[in-house]
């Protein structure tokens, strides 16, 4: 499983045909997931869902930097699933998505890391993207800062004979 974190001051996503925003947050998370053909659930979505939790990506009042968690700050997430994360550039220029778990698996897959962020935090904060639909996403963000998640099995860390376990 991989995220794509950006932190931000507001986001939003609509259909790209519908004309009003359906889910928006003000500051906070905006997270776009990438569900890999090997995932293991519900162990990378627990894994993932702690780790969105409690990254610390903001600072405290006192300006020390990277302090606080998305949950300590009481901060929005918005979540839109993105099979294009995983996509294959090495050959050709056409992307290869075979890494990808396809749409009809990976649906449950997105909607049980949804759940599970909203059990795990709080789930009025929690928003979420259109599965399997062309969206117009719109963010301002903060910093900028943006943070690249992968669970334990795909993490490139592990590939090289470090330790595969992120904490």
């Amino acid at each position: 499983m991989r995220a794509v974190i950006q932190r931000v001051v507001r986001a939003s996503v609509r259909k790209k045909d519908a004309q009003e925003e359906v889910s928006s947050i003000q500051h906070g998370l905006l997270i776009f997931i990438g569900v890999h053909r090997d995932d293991k659930v519900p162990v990378d979505v627990d894994w993932m869902v702690k780790k969105i939790l409690n990254l610390r990506l903001y600072d405290d009042k006192a300006g020390g930097r990277w302090k606080h968690s998305v949950k300590e700050m009481n901060y929005e997430i918005l979540c839109i699933s993105q099979f294009t994360l995983y996509a294959n550039t090495m050959k050709g220029s056409k992307p290869d998505f075979h890494h990808s778990m396809l749409g009809p698996e990976s649906f449950p897959v997105y909607e049980l890391l949804i759940e599970r962020l909203g059990a795990s935090y709080d789930a009025s904060k929690i928003q979420r993207g259109f599965f399997g639909e062309h969206m117009l996403i719109d963010s301002e963000m903060d910093g900028p800062v943006t943070i690249t998640i992968d669970s334990p099995m795909r993490n490139p860390a592990s590939q090289n004979g470090s330790s595969s376990i992120i904490e």
